[in-house]
């Protein structure tokens, strides 16, 4: 049996992959290539999905994953910032990285109600 977080997991990286890509890979003529650092925040946001879905962070130590839930709202802080310096450029690529960036807020929301009851 899948528990809730196993099947969020797999409806989001589904629907995170065929959003990638369609919105970065998809070619028009008038359209700019994303930056690279817009590639870069969604690689960091992806593998941080990758390392929690996969139990990663279960390997450390009670104090030692005190550091996970900080390091997610970073990369969610950065991944806002390259919308920001990313919406003159490519309104694809900021709709892709906004709504990784937002679920992964969203759900690092939640993970912190959870860590507190």
């Amino acid at each position: 049996m899948v528990s809730l977080t196993g099947a969020f997991l797999v409806f989001m990286s589904i629907g995170l992959a065929a959003a990638f890509i369609i919105l970065f890979f998809r070619k028009e003529k008038y359209r700019k290539n994303p930056f690279f650092v817009t590639y870069i925040l969604a690689g960091l946001i992806t593998v941080n999905w990758i390392l929690y879905g996969s139990g990663f962070y279960t390997l450390f130590p009670v104090t030692g994953g005190a550091f996970f839930l900080p390091v997610w709202f970073v990369l969610c802080g950065w991944g806002f910032m390259g919308c920001l310096l990313e919406s003159k450029n490519n309104t694809n690529a900021v709709a892709a990285l906004g709504s990784l960036s937002l679920f992964s807020t969203l759900f690092g929301v939640f993970l912190q109600g959870l860590s507190r009851m």
